[in-house]
């Protein structure tokens, strides 16, 4: 009993020095040569607050219950850190693998490597069953779809029905006017399949467009070209049904 007390006497004379010795330590320091000595000062009282603190644990608590406790204070931290780390090391290895499939895309053909990888930053997966739309013609674009695999059909509104435009399949973006001003879009897509695709926010695209204007020019440049490409398959694509049409009357005349 005459050591526990004595060595509860002597924590918490300890503790109440160190935390006198701190006090001084922020009222004090005035100068560079204060400044030296204070410091001192400074790790002596974290000594003595922790003998302090220890032997008031230790008479509190047993020395199991003192372990875990310090244990959990440095290891929890020290796990989470962990934790942080080897999920930032997934992300980044998951963002490298789509590189080589980004590449590939229509409107990022011509990025490097490293402005690839940004926009593979802001990509995540996503997958529609069959039916299911990934834009709708006459609603706001908030997404740039990228088909990994299936595909979806592009139609538009006419005379009460929906005419196809076109399909799109891998490697393909779509609605392309969800990055265009306003982002209103002109044709609805519809899953035929289960189609699985890269997501990219509207906003984080035309961010990284704006702190990097060289990338920002690439990707428009390069949405210009298929939107002429879209237009001109379209245009024949409209032709060769008119003339087949009138083709058709022509016959049934005669």
């Amino acid at each position: 009993m005459i050591r526990t007390n004595s060595g509860s006497r002597i924590g918490y004379v300890s503790l109440w020095l160190g935390l006198g010795l701190l006090a001084v330590v922020v009222t004090t320091a005035e100068s560079e040569a204060y400044l030296v000595v204070l410091l001192v000062l400074a790790v002596g009282a974290g000594g003595l607050l922790a003998m302090g603190a220890l032997s008031v644990l230790a008479r509190r608590y047993s020395r199991t219950q003192v372990a875990g406790v310090l244990a959990g204070l440095v290891g929890e931290p020290i796990r989470s850190s962990g934790k942080r780390e080897e999920a930032q090391m997934e992300q980044k290895s998951a963002q490298s693998r789509l590189i080589p499939f980004l590449r590939e895309v229509d409107v990022f053909q011509s990025l490097t490597d490293h402005e690839l990888g940004m926009i593979a930053s802001v990509c995540a997966p996503k997958t529609f069953s069959a039916g299911d739309f990934l834009a709708r013609e006459g609603t706001r674009g908030d997404y740039l779809f990228i088909i990994m695999k299936g595909q979806v059909r592009v139609s538009s509104k006419s005379e009460g029905d929906q005419l196809t435009v076109r399909i799109v399949r891998g490697k393909e973006s779509v609605p392309l006017a969800s990055i265009l001003e306003p982002p209103l879009l002109i044709t609805t897509a519809e899953a035929m399949e289960t189609v699985e695709t890269l997501a990219i926010p509207r906003a984080m695209l035309l961010r990284i467009c704006e702190l990097q204007p060289m990338l920002g020019a690439q990707v428009y440049r390069a949405t210009a070209g298929v939107l002429a490409r879209r237009y001109r398959a379209m245009l024949q694509q409209v032709t060769g049904q008119l003339e087949a049409t009138l083709e058709y009357m022509g016959h049934t005349r005669t």
